[in-house]
């Protein structure tokens, strides 16, 4: 089974990522400070409003594809590790935290909790899968396997149906375009066929004159021609698009195996179909269409953005960290010298 890296574009190409955060409680401060840095948190962990035709939109897609991402390395994993199992958990865990950090509109409110009913079961599945997996339950694991993709069948669903209630499309958005030009990058994890892990880092450059350069380290359509692992070289151009899903949509010129002492080998392009990078500001991340890649800026970014796209706002336990924390530097001395023999 060979993924795209758009659907657009003529040569498969398939990018992953996903991770999890934990955090942990401070005793109460019950300081003044304390109190309002509280407030503050309160206000910043309360569910977050959004419209359908905008965040939602863009986040449901990508999550989709991240879930089915996770669920096709656990067919591919040629040793059926638990490690992937206890991954589309994480995943799935990302997106429970996500909703939860998030409130819909009404008019698609039912949808919303059709989604989640339907994550819910995906996380259950996964949990049980990742029991039956560590305990070398092969046989179970087929059952549970079913479970799984019942869940995705549903969720496939519901990522393309539209809002059961009366959400109006905005149509064309202000154009306000992002400062999207810069370099990017994701590290994705795939298992392909046969249980290849591919964990390499993808990089992707757009110029300011609308070029685009993604190089993808070892890429197995490039192994798989005969022509060891060497770098998939996508070129494209285009634009930033604010005509429904904010991002920058592009045009794919070629694709290349680049052999080392040997030149570029044309393997396909140009393409008359554009792909589009799907933009949040709230995170500051770019999300390829058709799969579920998450880029961050490598100048003044890092992965954390990404698993804050992925979970949507900060748990309210790690707010309240920050905020005491905040609240002793306040009551610090100003003539304290630091003890540095502490470490």
């Amino acid at each position: 089974m060979r993924r795209l890296l758009a659907a657009s574009t003529t040569v498969a190409l398939t990018l992953t990522l996903a991770g999890a955060t934990a955090a942990q409680e401070d005793p109460p401060n019950t300081s003044p400070a304390a109190s309002g840095a509280s407030e503050e948190a309160t206000t910043m962990t309360q569910p977050l409003s959004m419209a359908y035709w905008g965040e939602w939109d863009v986040h449901r897609q990508a999550a989709r594809h991240r879930m089915h991402n996770a669920a096709t390395n656990v067919d591919n994993s040629k040793a059926k590790k638990a490690g992937f199992y206890r991954s589309l958990v994480g995943i799935s865990g990302d997106e429970l935290q996500w909703l939860s950090n998030h409130a819909p509109e009404d008019c698609y409110a039912a949808d919303f909790e059709a989604w989640r009913t339907a994550v819910e079961e995906l996380d259950a599945s996964g949990k049980q899968a990742a029991a039956l997996a560590k305990q070398g339950k092969k046989g179970s694991l087929k059952k549970a396997a079913k479970r799984r993709d019942a869940a995705l069948t549903k969720l496939e669903a519901l990522a393309f149906s539209d809002p059961s209630g009366d959400c109006a499309n905005p149509g064309e958005l202000e154009p306000v375009p992002p400062m999207l030009a810069g370099e990017w990058m994701a590290k994705p994890v795939y298992v392909e066929d046969g249980g290849l892990v591919d964990k390499s880092t993808r990089k992707l450059t757009i110029g300011d004159d609308g070029n685009l350069l993604l190089q993808v380290p070892g890429h197995h359509i490039c192994r798989d021609g005969g022509r060891g692992p060497v770098t998939l070289v996508v070129k494209g151009n285009g634009e930033v698009a604010t005509d429904g899903r904010p991002g920058f949509a592009w045009l794919t010129k070629r694709v290349d195996c680049q052999r080392k002492g040997r030149g570029r080998e044309r393997l396909g392009g140009p393409r008359e179909e554009a792909t589009l990078l799907a933009y949040d500001a709230g995170a500051d991340v770019l999300l390829m269409d058709g799969s579920p890649e998450c880029y961050w800026r490598v100048d003044g970014g890092s992965k954390r953005d990404c698993q804050t796209f992925w979970q949507g706002t900060l748990a309210q336990a790690e707010v309240a960290d920050d905020a005491v924390e905040a609240d002793d530097m306040t009551e610090a001395e100003p003539s304290a010298v630091p003890d540095e023999s502490a470490g």
